[in-house]
């Protein structure tokens, strides 16, 4: 998912997420998870502390004025099931991003080529409240 605003004041981006996914014992390779980038930037990316899902976390990140690209990328190994992957449903869960006042750009959702909405493997959504 993607989010493109002119950020008005400087201020936090703030999201809560939950990752159920294979955890990485690897400092130097990341298994599956999300990943958090500003400005094509890499920020920061979150994956369970054991193997399964997460509780739901809190973060936040500092942010200028000026124009900026939010991008929320999961990311998911080649596993063939023969691992303990083959037991977690690998999915991402992101609610209630907060940002500083900011005029819309764009926001843009992107499915895998093979997925979709209605597949049962993928699903995104704007929550209608947060629709208006």
């Amino acid at each position: 998912m993607t989010i493109s605003l002119n950020v008005l004041e400087a201020g936090h981006i703030l999201f809560y997420y939950k990752v159920e996914s294979e955890y990485s014992t690897s400092g130097d390779y990341f298994y599956d998870g999300l990943q958090f980038y500003i400005d094509g930037e890499f920020i920061e990316q979150f994956q369970p502390d054991d193997d399964g899902d997460s509780e739901w976390e809190y973060f936040s990140e500092n942010i200028d004025s000026g124009p900026h690209t939010f991008s929320w990328t999961y990311l998911k190994d080649d596993a063939d099931g023969d691992t303990a992957d083959e037991d977690f449903c690998d999915c991402v869960f992101i609610d209630n991003i907060s940002f500083p006042p900011s005029e819309v750009s764009e926001i843009l959702y992107e499915f895998p080529e093979n997925q979709n909405m209605s597949s049962g493997l993928y699903s995104a959504y704007v929550h209608p409240l947060n629709n208006q």
